[in-house]
């Protein structure tokens, strides 16, 4: 069983995600879960999204297009 704390910060974690991906879905209306490529088909944000390159792999909440996310921070 995790100590105690471990399990509040994931717990916190859990929550801040949630969070997070209402906010994204509340400014973008059809956004939906999907893969890199749907970047290249037009979708500006995409959710949930796994990478992968050769025997490295990540699993991406929220994936922009970086054009997007400049114009966001300025």
């Amino acid at each position: 069983m995790p100590h105690e704390y471990v399990r509040l910060l994931e717990e916190q974690a859990r929550r801040n995600r949630i969070k997070y991906l209402n906010h994204i879905e509340q400014r973008h209306f059809n956004v939906r879960a999907g893969n890199a490529a749907d970047l290249s088909n037009g979708e500006e944000v995409v959710l949930e999204v796994p990478l992968r390159l050769l025997d490295l792999a990540a699993d991406c909440d929220v994936l922009t297009k970086a054009s997007w996310f400049i114009s966001r921070q300025s």
